[in-house]
């Protein structure tokens, strides 16, 4: 006689299909994440390349214009005023460019002298650097000697250049092929290009990091050379403005500038 168990041992069994695989996306981190290297990038100098002079500017830091006050309580003037000191010390030292400082010290130069100066030089280029504020603001993060409310806005990190597209042709051709070689530099080396928006501002260039001006800024519509804005960070990102503590960040921004301006130059003739 038959079993239940051995009727049911007999009994087909329909497949099982099997669970379906979830894989899920693993997002590799972005600068400036923490654990993000960036990537200094290799500086070829063509035979019979010629030195040349470039106008470095620390943005701000004119009579009643400091700048921003960014998460780390460090005003947009004083944190120019270092950057871009390193980065006429690494153009000074690659002996390819001499650096001409449009501010410097304690000196507080209004922008009408800054480009007086600039006129007066035989620089090729003017290079001015700021840090943007972007975002709502609305989580405090310390306090300053002067009773000042440091806040942060997180999530709105990276660079941008600032150029002006209208003027002289050969002008707003040179100051384009400048503002270019040097955002796709600055991403090369694992800066992140800022993907927002600027609104009426600026317009965004077909190169990821470039915005073109809409507001005709002083510095970018008035030299008679190329000029351009690099936004180095957002100064109320506290994990952006952190890492512009670094030095090795000044040095691959630092490097990447001298491998666009070699970039450029070679595209000028």
């Amino acid at each position: 006689m038959w079993s239940l168990l051995s009727l049911l041992a007999c009994r087909p069994v329909a497949p099982v299909a099997p669970a379906p695989l979830v894989v899920e996306e693993v997002v590799a981190p972005r600068w400036p994440e923490v654990g993000t290297l960036l990537r200094p990038p290799v500086i070829e100098v063509p035979a019979g390349f010629t030195p040349r002079e470039v106008f470095i500017v620390a943005g701000h830091g004119a009579p009643g214009n400091v700048g921003n006050l960014g998460s780390t309580c460090v005003r947009e003037q004083d944190f120019t005023l270092r950057a871009a000191d390193r980065l006429a010390r690494m153009l000074d030292a690659t002996g390819q460019f001499v650096a001409r400082r449009a501010r410097s010290g304690a000196a507080r130069p209004s922008y009408a002298a800054r480009l007086a100066r600039i006129e007066a030089s035989a620089a090729v280029a003017v290079i001015e650097l700021h840090s943007d504020a972007r975002g709502w603001a609305n989580a405090p993060t310390g306090v300053t000697d002067a009773g000042e409310v440091c806040w942060k806005a997180d999530h709105e990190p990276g660079f941008t250049v600032l150029v002006r597209d209208r003027g002289p042709d050969a002008l707003v051709a040179a100051r384009l092929g400048l503002a270019r070689q040097l955002a796709r530099a600055l991403a090369g080396a694992g800066f992140a290009p800022w993907a927002g928006d600027y609104g009426d501002a600026y317009e965004a260039d077909e190169v990821p990091g470039v915005w073109r001006d809409r507001r005709r800024l002083f510095m970018l519509d008035r030299p008679s050379v190329p000029s351009v804005i690099i936004e180095t960070h957002n100064a109320w990102d506290l994990q952006e403005a952190r890492r512009w503590e670094e030095g090795r960040t000044h040095d691959v921004f630092g490097r990447s500038v001298v491998a666009a301006l070699i970039g450029w130059l070679g595209e000028q003739g």
